[in-house]
Parts: structure tokens; C-alpha cells; sequence
């Protein structure tokens, strides 16, 4: 494990041990070691996995309250795939296509991912040609979709398939064209390339949202619980009528009790709240007596599915396929360093550096740097300063596709740390000591 690892394993332990609320001295009995053993286990981070393993034992606290993550970006806070080492994680996946013919369809790459970043990209080449636009093309084999968002860069001519509400599409994309898949639509790529299929690909972005964060506690769990708490973005009043319950229900109240507070003077039934079905002026009206908005929860229109976006106007940095409903999620393609571009950001990056552009120079703030070559690719930890070079000064094309998203550093987060009282604030994954 690393330096930054094992310290912080320490300090995990010490908050374990205040999370249940004892003492060394007595945490250290009920487990059978001593009182030295502890507090030289939480001082030092060393020696530390047995004691974590008799702790999860011991009391109700999960693994992953307790168990650090090495730390795989390292000191310096990045990690950095070559476009070699890319070509050689390939693996050829096939799949059985609707004349009944198992062929090969994709080849997956890996590209640069950190298992503390929620990305887990691939570069994946289309090895099925199709000669026309059908979204039926029995050649085409759509997946089922997948729990990760997804966006997508291309790369050569490329035809992208998907389904929403059941309805088949197919659109023709090339180099610079973008996408942004949300969670679970059903989707597939092929190419138009009819001599070298291969050379239709995508830099599938697929990244972790709130969702499977809460993976490992969900499968504890009837999903469907979930499901019907959550509603269906599609049918708004489907997500107002149980957010409205779980608002009330942190007072102890319930619909009823609303609706015999508001009256009769505006329309506003017990029926109509259980279902959600009320106009904006009677939601203000739902406001005014509990609290509950309903304008902050926004429909998913048919076209935000899917977000296309083909090449735009060129500048410095262009905007990239994003989405309303991710407002924490950005993408840009950088076209020019002049003299250098800023990479500085609060958000975990991904680096993609496009086969068609210049090798460029990444340098972070603590005087480290790499080259990251046409077809390279890294990932950025937060907080981290960098900028981005020309490796030549000559007028080669710049293309550099950047992709940033929270993972674990949301919006949520900053919310909940803004509120920390400042004395001690400081000391959030660092504390050692007793908390009195």
C-alpha cells in the first residue's frame, strides 16, 4: 500500500472506532488485542487489516466504511494508458445476429481508468459492416442497456442504434460527433467502413452515478422498491406522488393530513395527491403548506434519452453531449493550447488524446509531466492543477476529449461539508484522537 494509503487506513479505523462509540481502551477488550496493538494500528495505519477484519466481525459497520482503497494514480494523481498498451489489452467479443450467424462484433480496449474514478472506458472497435441506415438490420445486435451512463466520442464513420420507448433509431456519426447514453437504454454501433470495419470506433465513457454507488447496499434489497420510490421521469406525476409521501413522511404526516390542511377552496383532493395529478398552480399551492417542490423535479423528455450531438463551430474548447439531468457531468473537446490550455478542476477527468491529433505535453502543479501521444489516454484525480502543451510548435490539429463527472465528490458532498463546523472541519479523514 502506499504512504497516503496506510495513513489514512489509520484514520478510518479511528472513526470506525468513534462511530460505535468507544474507546481504545474498551474497543480494544471486545476484540481480544490490546490497548498498545490498537492505538498503534490507528497512529500508524500499520497492522491494521487483522484488526479491521475482527471489527467487521464484531459490530454492524460495512467494509466499505472501514477498508481503505489504494490509491492507484499514486502521488503524483494520475494515471496514463498509451495508445500501445491500449491495443494490446484487445479482446474480440461476438455476438449472434438475427440470420442466427455468430460472428464477431466488437473488439473492447481498455483505456485509462482508476478503480478510485467512476470511469471505466473502452475503446471499441465496430467490427460488423451494415450498407444501410436500417435500425432493424438483422446484422445489428442491440444490448439491453447497462446500469453506467454512458458518453460516447467517435471516431470514422460510425452508425449508432438505439431504443426509446420502444422505437428503433439509427444515426450516422463521424470523427468528433458525441453522444450521452442515460442508464439502461438498449443501444449497439457498427460500421460503414466497407473494407476496414475496424476502422469505425467509439470511446465508450462509461461512468458511475449515484446509483451504483449504492449498488452494494441496494442488492440487500427488492430493487422494485426502489423503483416504485423513484417514479418514471417519463410520467412526472409517477415521481411527485411518492416524493411528496417522503416529504410528508419525515414530519409523521401523510397525504391526507395534507389535503385536510389545505381545504377544498383549491381543488386539492387526498386522491389527487396520492397520484401526483395537480396542476403547477396547485403544486405552489402543496409548497406553501409543507414545503414539498415539485418544480425542482424536471420530466425526461423523449429526445434527453439520448442526447446527439454532431461537430459544431471550432473553438478553443468545444462543448461536447451532456445532459440537463446530470448537471455534474461536463465534456469538451480541447482544439487549441496556445500557449497552454487549464486543466485545473474540483471534478475527476478523463483524458482522451483523439489518433487524429498532436502529441501533447500534460504538466501538473508539483512539476511532473508525461506526453500523452494521438490514441493516449489518463485519468485526473480532483483539486489537482494541470495544463495541457503542444509537444511541437508546428499547426498539427489539436483534439483532446475531456470528460469530467464527481464520483464521489458530488454536489451532495460539498453541500454537507459547507455546513461542518470550521474548528474541526480540518480534520476529516485525518482525526486520530478521541472525538471529547
Amino acid at each position: 500500500m502506499t504512504a497516503t494509503s496506510i495513513e489514512g487506513q489509520g484514520a478510518l479505523l479511528r472513526q470506525c472506532v468513534t462511530d460505535v462509540k468507544r474507546d481504545i481502551a474498551s474497543c480494544a477488550v471486545e476484540l481480544g488485542i490490546t490497548k498498545d496493538a490498537l492505538d498503534a494500528a490507528i497512529q500508524t495505519g500499520e497492522g491494521a487489516r487483522p484488526i479491521c477484519d475482527a471489527m467487521l466481525a464484531k459490530y454492524p459497520l460495512s467494509a466499505g466504511d472501514l477498508l481503505v482503497e489504494e490509491d492507484d494514480c499514486g502521488a503524483d494523481g494520475f494515471i496514463h494508458y498509451s495508445a500501445e498498451f491500449t491495443d494490446k489489452s484487445g479482446r474480440v467479443i461476438p455476438r449472434k445476429n438475427h440470420n442466427g450467424d455468430t460472428a464477431p462484433y466488437y473488439r473492447y480496449m481498455d483505456t485509462a481508468m482508476s478503480r478510485l474514478a467512476p470511469f471505466k472506458p473502452e475503446l471499441i472497435e465496430e467490427l460488423v459492416y451494415v450498407d444501410n441506415n436500417d435500425p432493424k438490420n438483422p446484422l445489428v445486435v442491440y444490448n439491453k442497456g447497462h446500469l453506467l451512463t454512458q458518453f460516447t466520442w467517435f471516431v470514422g464513420p460510425v452508425n449508432f442504434y438505439h431504443i426509446v420507448r420502444g422505437v428503433k433509431h439509427c444515426t450516422e456519426f463521424n470523427t468528433g460527433d458525441t453522444c450521452f447514453i442515460t442508464p439502461h437504454v438498449p443501444h449497439t454501433f457498427a460500421s460503414r467502413d466497407k473494407d476496414h470495419p475496424a476502422n469505425a470506433k467509439i470511446v465508450a465513457v462509461t461512468f458511475s452515478n449515484v446509483a451504483r454507488e449504492a449498488l452494494t447496499k441496494i442488492v440487500h434489497f427488492d430493487a422494485q422498491q426502489f423503483i416504485r420510490a423513484a417514479g418514471n421521469r417519463r410520467e412526472l406525476e409517477t415521481v411527485l406522488a411518492p416524493q411528496l409521501k417522503r416529504h410528508l413522511q419525515l414530519s409523521g404526516q401523510f397525504v391526507g393530513d395534507l389535503a385536510k390542511s389545505i381545504g377544498n377552496d383549491d381543488g386539492i383532493t387526498e386522491d389527487a395527491l396520492d397520484k401526483g395529478t395537480l396542476s403547477a398552480e396547485q403544486w405552489n399551492v402543496v409548497k406553501k403548506q409543507c414545503g414539498f417542490d415539485a418544480s425542482r423535479y424536471l420530466p425526461l423528455l423523449a429526445e434527453e434519452e439520448v442526447v446527439l450531438q454532431v461537430q459544431g463551430a471550432d473553438q478553443r474548447a468545444r462543448p461536447l453531449a451532456t445532459s440537463r439531468h446530470f448537471p455534474d457531468f461536463g465534456a469538451f473537446e480541447v482544439r487549441s493550447t496556445t500557449p497552454t490550455f487549464d486543466l485545473s478542476s474540483q471534478l475527476w477527468q478523463y483524458l482522451y488524446n483523439a489518433e487524429h491529433g498532436t502529441p501533447l505535453t500534460i504538466h501538473l502543479a508539483n512539476g511532473v509531466s508525461f506526453v500523452m501521444g494521438p490514441g493516449d489516454s489518463a485519468v485526473l484525480k480532483p483539486f489537482g492543477n494541470a495544463t495541457a502543451e503542444r509537444v511541437q510548435t508546428d499547426s498539427a490539429t489539436v483534439s483532446l476529449v475531456v470528460v469530467r463527472c464527481p464520483g464521489f465528490a458530488s454536489q451532495e458532498l460539498m453541500h454537507e461539508m459547507s455546513l461542518f463546523a470550521q474548528k474541526g472541519a480540518a480534520n476529516m479523514g485525518t482525526q486520530k484522537s478521541a472525538w471529547w
